[in-house]
């Protein structure tokens, strides 16, 4: 296909040697020249996700991680009936199932773009190049790093998949007993069998699994929220200032203080 790069050429190879200077550099220069082009073939793409694998892996752990974060936290009954006596001791009673569908949104929110992105890298076009800047403010120009399967994220993963898979036991094993209001029904009974025979609440600590391996998941090293700034917009910016303002306020003492206690707000990651 003229003006674009097609599917075969990773067979350019198999070319006998020597390569004369001209046809030699666009050979091995194809992948950038494809690069810098606005306009890319879909042959060209295909290229690109031959040479980068990760394209494919990434964004299938992490719209998985959605997925099941969803299933899990999603509530799996209705709302108690009117006449039944709930427990609304906490603000938090009254705002749960609301706090449970704004996390769904923000993680398939944050796992689509970071997909778009991986997908994106490499092969852009003029759309795309106007579009990058916005979904990822601060990027250097270069995606990669959003397609790098770190331990910390592939760690991320394997709890929130332990925690929702934790979470839907106690959905079982409790059946109709199983509310997200707090209140004891007419028909209730103790149950102490699946995850209740080790512990009392199961349920939460699959969430807690589930919160923690999100953290690990959407922050850090090869994260949308930490490789596109997302997450230096609000309170993690705050904090920067905080730290600066106190340093140049304190100097010897602060700069103590802070080896002293070297996380700002989540031990060891943060």
């Amino acid at each position: 296909m003229a003006g674009g790069p097609t599917v075969a050429e990773p067979l350019m190879l198999t070319i006998p040697r020597p390569i004369g200077r001209r046809h030699g550099g666009r050979l091995r220069n194809v992948w950038y020249n494809y690069q810098s082009n606005s306009n890319k073939s879909l042959s060209g793409a295909l290229y690109a996700m031959q040479l980068n694998p990760t394209i494919f892996i990434k964004p299938l752990i992490l719209f998985t991680t959605a997925g099941l974060f969803t299933v899990a936290v999603v509530p799996p009954k209705p709302a108690a009936v009117q006449n039944a006596t709930v427990y609304k001791g906490q603000l938090f009673e009254y705002v749960l199932r609301y706090l449970a569908w704004l996390g769904i949104f923000e993680i398939f929110a944050a796992s689509a773009i970071h997909a778009a992105l991986v997908s994106l890298d490499g092969a852009p076009t003029r759309l795309v190049q106007s579009l990058a800047p916005r979904l990822c403010p601060v990027s250097s120009g270069s995606l990669s790093s959003l397609a790098v399967l770190t331990p910390r994220f592939l760690l991320g993963a394997a709890l929130v998949y332990a925690g929702a898979a934790f979470r839907l036991w106690s959905y079982r094993a409790l059946g109709d007993l199983f509310t997200y209001e707090l209140f004891v029904k007419d028909k209730h009974r103790i149950v102490d069998t699946g995850p209740y025979a080790f512990v009392r609440h199961p349920s939460y600590t699959g969430l807690i699994a589930l919160i923690l391996g999100v953290q690990l998941v959407y922050f850090g090293p090869g994260a949308f929220a930490t490789e596109c700034g997302i997450e230096y917009t609000r309170f993690a910016g705050r904090c920067g200032v905080e730290d600066a303002q106190l340093r140049e306020r304190f100097g010897p003492d602060w700069n103590a203080y802070r080896e002293k206690v070297p996380y700002a707000l989540l031990p060891p990651f943060i």
